[in-house]
């Protein structure tokens, strides 16, 4: 073999010792991203998360959820802090109130029950639109009309069988003045006379003048809409209605309530705490979905109901609970048509929602604004 020959044949075994150890480096290259990627999919996410931070992860994950679990919990307890002390105000705020509270919740006739079990109760059991609306009524202070029946005497210039000592009103009683005053000094004497000061046995007769109240609660579409805290203008609507029925157990009062939209729904009249309870119970469930606001029609049937019901010379009151304008799509309402309905036995009263109508401010014994 030739000395060129010889040089051949060694650079050819060197070139194929080095791509051997070229072929055998990448081989482990491959081999070793292959031993990677398979811990990658056993311990971490496949993306070559390491067990590290597989584990923080997962530990941060778990600290996150306790502490929403934790948000949550608190939450509901607040929340269920709030409806106990709805239900406190609801049971000690009105006697017909706590009744149907109760009744709600099934405890009426359970005496064996502490307040603070009975609130307890009444917050688990009664749901939480309806509390809210019975809230409002237990402590609404915003409108609060004079029911009571006035009791009256007028001085009759005939017997009765009524007689009580009353004030000399002239000089032709003075054969009726009381025996004890006539003992008087003359000064004392003539003085009081002059000032009609002196005493005489006067018969009279007792005039008892009976309240009325009509309530016209709007229940069209827009009543669903939220006032200022977040509450529905129907519940709130409601709740007022509710305070007001709630006095009718006591007797003294006459109660008519419609409902209005675009039309007039049937009249309910309530005297006893039964009616109040039933018609309680259907306002709560009256959704507020009807179309229009005919607030002209539903004033003139309520002038029209009390005027059946009412006792000549009686006043009577009829609240208005709305959020619509003077002027829709049934017509202008103008000052002139509503004093005519009104006419002198007749007090309106509004609680205008959102919405202001200077025609009933200017025929209104009372209007207020609520946002």
């Amino acid at each position: 073999m030739s000395w060129t020959a010889f040089l051949m044949s060694l650079g050819l075994g060197g070139l194929w010792v080095y791509l051997a150890y070229k072929l055998s480096q990448l081989l482990q290259s491959f081999s070793s991203k292959g031993k990677g990627k398979g811990q990658g999919e056993g311990d971490g996410d496949g993306d070559g998360e390491s067990a590290a931070d597989k584990a923080a992860r997962e530990k941060r994950e778990k600290e996150e959820r306790e502490k929403r679990a934790e948000q949550e919990r608190q939450q509901r307890k607040a929340e269920h802090a709030r409806k106990v002390a709805q239900a406190e105000d609801i049971l000690r705020a009105n006697p017909t109130l706590k009744d149907y509270a109760e009744h709600l919740a099934k405890i009426r006739d359970d005496k064996t029950l502490t307040d603070a079990e009975r609130a307890e109760a009444v917050a688990k059991s009664v749901p939480a639109h309806i509390l809210h609306i019975l809230h409002v009524a237990a402590t609404q202070k915003d409108i609060d009309m004079d029911l009571d029946t006035k009791v009256g005497e007028t001085k009759s210039m005939f017997p009765t069988n009524d007689i009580q000592p009353m004030p000399i009103s002239g000089v032709e009683q003075m054969s009726d003045v009381l025996p004890e005053q006539l003992m008087q000094d003359d000064d004392v004497f003539f003085d009081r006379l002059a000032q009609e000061d002196l005493l005489v046995m006067q018969p009279y007769t007792r005039t008892v003048e009976r309240k009325t109240l009509h309530i016209l609660l709007d229940v069209s579409n827009s009543m669903t809409e939220m006032m200022k805290n977040g509450m529905p203008r129907h519940s709130w609507s409601r709740g007022i209605t509710v305070s007001l029925l709630a006095k009718a157990v006591n007797g003294e009062a006459s109660y008519m309530l419609r409902l209005f939209y675009g039309e007039q729904g049937k009249l309910i009249k309530i005297t006893t705490p039964d009616e109040a309870r039933v018609f309680i119970d259907q306002l709560m469930s009256t959704a507020a979905s009807y179309n229009g606001t005919n607030i002209l029609g539903a004033l003139q049937v309520a002038c029209d109901d009390v005027r059946k019901n009412k006792d000549s010379g009686d006043m009577a009151d009829v609240l208005l609970i709305t959020d619509g304008q003077h002027l829709n799509e049934y017509g202008q309402m103008t000052v002139g048509k509503v004093k005519a309905l009104l006419k002198d036995d007749v007090k309106l009263h509004v609680a205008a929602i959102h919405v202001e109508s200077e025609v009933l401010r200017q025929c209104a014994t009372s209007y207020q604004i609520f946002r």
